[in-house]
């Protein structure tokens, strides 16, 4: 049975299975603007890389003007460092 991992935050809670694939999206406030200059998507990209790369496998990824999109699978138990780590680079996405 796949493992569920919790990813809380202030505002909501979502469990986030092993082995199962998500689209994450996420809109900026009023639609206002994300990437503003070249720069802005490679530190999206960066940063993305340095904390979801470890525990998700990238099937897609969309980064629009004011919003993006990610096709994500969630590595399995055996590919991942551990449980703590895989909350924590999940968390850090809140923050890109």
């Amino acid at each position: 049975m796949a493992q569920k991992i919790p990813w809380i935050t202030r505002r909501f809670s979502l469990d986030l299975t092993l082995g199962c694939f998500y689209h994450i999206y996420n809109r900026g406030i009023n639609s206002e603007t994300l990437f503003k200059e070249a720069r802005n998507y490679s530190y999206f990209l960066d940063k993305y890389n340095q904390y979801l790369s470890p525990v998700v496998n990238t099937l897609a990824y969309c980064l629009l003007g004011n919003h993006f999109h990610l096709l994500i699978l969630v590595k399995e138990q055996s590919e991942n460092p551990t449980g703590t780590t895989i909350i924590n680079n999940l968390t850090a996405l809140k923050f890109l």
